[in-house]
């Protein structure tokens, strides 16, 4: 098998509430050492761990995420589960991640452009080898490198093109890939250009496995952690 990180995608598995410190910490149990979490700017300064926009899907409550502030999620609780656990601030799982020398893979979903110096900040205050940032939105990207950080930033992408390599390799990141469409022909023109790649959302160990020994540095799994020890690779990032 190849070496590389098993992420837990939005630290959970497929029968866990995502993005919660009940689903980070199972899948801690698990072995888990490399979490994905998603987040968002709230009204208030806050940053939210959430997927949607939303909160309907995931939660109790009802509205836009960037439209709150902590003091209106106070009633508002994460579905599934144990119960009763809120909506974690961002800084709260770094603070418990550095902690614990485990490392979170941070999605900033918000394309407004003030996520970054706070996040950035956190960074900083709780450890730059602890924190990778990954975003579809190539201006975020940009400012977290504006940063000069010896943090690692990905620009995530469905899939590969010249543009965005081009983008890319400007930016000197590494690129965050849908899993599905990774090749070795696309493993090749990524590595001409000096960058390597994360990988998403692989639940197939057979795929794992062969994305691994292509050279693919790290993929998020909603499932293989209940392969546990299998995984070699995850205790070598």
């Amino acid at each position: 098998m190849g070496k590389g990180i098993l992420v837990a995608h939005r630290a959970a598995n497929k029968w866990m509430p995502e993005n919660t410190f009940e689903s980070l910490q199972r899948m801690e149990a698990k072995g888990a050492r490399y979490f994905e979490i998603d987040c968002y700017l709230m009204k208030d300064g806050n940053i939210a761990v959430i997927h949607d926009k939303n909160l309907k899907r995931t939660t109790t409550g009802s509205g836009r995420i960037t439209n709150k502030s902590a003091v209106e999620l106070l009633d508002v609780y994460v579905v599934g589960g144990d119960g009763g656990e809120k909506i974690p601030m961002l800084d709260q799982l770094m603070e418990y991640c550095a902690a614990k020398d485990l490392h979170l893979m941070i999605e900033v979903k918000d394309t407004n452009l003030d996520i970054v110096q706070k996040i950035d900040s956190l960074i900083r205050q709780f450890g730059e080898k602890h924190f990778t940032i990954y975003s579809f939105h190539k201006e975020i990207v940009a400012a977290f490198t504006a940063k000069k950080p010896s943090y690692e930033v990905r620009y995530s992408m469905e899939k590969i093109s010249k543009r965005r390599l081009e983008i890319a390799k400007r930016m000197n990141t590494g690129v965050n890939l849908d899993g599905r469409y990774v090749s070795v022909s696309c493993i090749e023109k990524v590595s001409a250009m000096g960058l390597d790649v994360h990988a998403y959302t692989i639940n197939d160990k057979e795929r794992c496995e062969e994305l691994f020994e292509m050279g693919v540095k790290a993929i998020c799994t909603d499932t293989l952690f209940e392969l546990e020890l299998e995984f070699e690779g995850k205790q070598n990032g």
